[in-house]
């Protein structure tokens, strides 16, 4: 049976590459797919381009002003009232290979019962397309996402279990900072949900000067955002413990191991029996450089 799908997108001044990223979802083999997208106050040709889509049935398009691409990724959760059997986030400038989607949904389709998310490599490539490398990430758990985020949301998809819970979600009471992706994979993990590491690429990520993220930052912005970050204004200070509490403010069927888990994170403050209790676990589940950073931020409470 041929599967139903919702793709993702937010769009914030996408207007050089936004219609050959368009088109190549369109071609995605073997699905019926809808589009949702959000732009986010651009004032490039991006609603231009989109204008040309706004008539077809499969395209939900909404107008808004500027909150940052993860508040505007999550807020199209809120947008989609019918029911798929899969959904994915889309950035706006990338290429998808032809059966990215179908192959994604043979990796998940055995997991229908409970919370799902499915990531997988991808392929750096030039504005031109032209190959550079391909880019596999390490497996992830609870432990180590809650230390260093590795994964990319472009690759994200989501089974309805966790779709239907990730609708919770209230951009008005998240007071913290979070990246979509962080927090929905955050989210299935707390909940025991289920995450596939798809060391196969099916996706072609563009490297250009306009990219939120990617490859070509160079030893020193990387240092920077690897450490110093956690101690700048753009990552607000506690965002992992307010995130924690706002999870578990949402969530009441959250399994016992990643129930005690969330605890210590809640309780780091209130001695250092609970900090060492924490970071016991954390140091026990990542390498130690990526530790570093975590560390200091428990000892000076701002984790």
């Amino acid at each position: 049976m041929t599967k139903n799908v919702a793709v993702m997108m937010s769009v914030f001044n996408g207007g050089n590459f936004l219609d050959e990223q368009i088109i190549s979802i369109l071609s995605q083999k073997n699905v019926h797919l809808d589009m949702y997208i959000r732009d986010d106050g651009s004032y490039d040709s991006s609603r231009k381009i989109l204008n040309k889509y706004a008539h077809r049935n499969n395209f939900n398009i909404v107008y808004g002003g500027n909150i940052g691409y993860g508040r505007s990724f999550l807020s199209i959760l809120s947008m989609i009232r019918k029911e798929y059997d899969y959904y994915f986030f889309a950035d706006q400038d990338d290429i998808w290979k032809s059966k990215k989607i179908i192959k994604a949904i043979s990796k998940m389709e055995k997991y229908e019962e409970a919370p799902c998310l499915y990531y997988s490599a991808l392929t750096y490539v030039t504005e031109d397309l032209v190959k550079i490398k391909e880019k596999t990430f390490d497996d992830v758990s609870l432990f180590s996402n809650f230390v260093r985020h590795r994964t990319a949301g472009c690759t994200y998809g989501l089974n309805y279990d966790l779709f239907k819970k990730l609708q919770k979600i209230s951009i008005k009471e998240i007071n913290f900072f979070a990246e979509h992706d962080v927090l929905v994979m955050n989210i299935c993990l707390c909940l025991g949900g289920k995450v596939i590491n798809d060391k196969e690429s099916n996706i072609l990520y563009r490297q250009h000067q306009h990219n939120v993220t990617g490859m070509n930052i160079g030893i020193r912005k990387r240092l920077k955002k690897e450490i110093f970050d956690h101690y700048s204004k753009k990552v607000k200070r506690n965002y992992r413990s307010k995130m924690v509490k706002y999870i578990l403010a949402t969530y009441k069927d959250i399994p016992p191991m990643q129930m005690e888990f969330l605890n210590d994170i809640v309780k780091y403050k209130m001695s250092i029996r609970y900090k060492k209790h924490l970071l016991a676990k954390i140091i026990k589940n990542n390498k130690i450089f990526f530790v570093l950073p975590v560390f200091f931020e428990i000892l000076f409470n701002t984790y």
